[in-house]
């Protein structure tokens, strides 16, 4: 669970509902687009998201970017989440997210950039 972070009331507004089995805490590893195999591995990430239409939490690079989490729409069993980070962390912000529920219980999760392009992808597991 995030540590000292809690869904923002006066940030921006999430225009959809997350669905209940996408939400809890989740993580796992995401790989860069078009990585070179034998670099350096991928980067972990940690993502909250609460049942409803309710901003949720996104945290990565071993917490040196921590932020909001912001639900924009929900079509074809695909959630995607806007991000948004305090202006003292502005490298944090890489694009939308976009979560699709997968079997066995874990999560598929794309980076898209401005342009719709996937900058990065891996999968997420839920924690207790």
């Amino acid at each position: 669970m995030l540590s000292g972070l809690s869904p923002s009331e006066s940030g921006p507004k999430p225009s959809a509902s997350v669905p209940g089995p996408l939400a809890g805490t989740w993580e796992g590893t995401v790989e860069d687009a078009g990585k070179e195999k034998d670099t350096k591995p991928g980067w972990k990430t940690e993502l909250t998201l609460r049942a409803g239409k309710h901003n949720g939490d996104v945290r990565y690079l071993d917490g040196e970017c921590a932020g909001t989490a912001v639900p924009v729409s929900y079509k074809a069993n695909r959630l995607t989440v806007n991000t948004e980070f305090p202006k003292e962390m502005s490298g944090c912000e890489v694009g939308d997210i976009q979560i699709t529920r997968r079997k066995g219980g874990k999560l598929d999760i794309t980076y898209h950039d401005d342009k719709g392009n996937v900058t990065a992808s891996g999968i997420l597991v839920r924690q207790q």
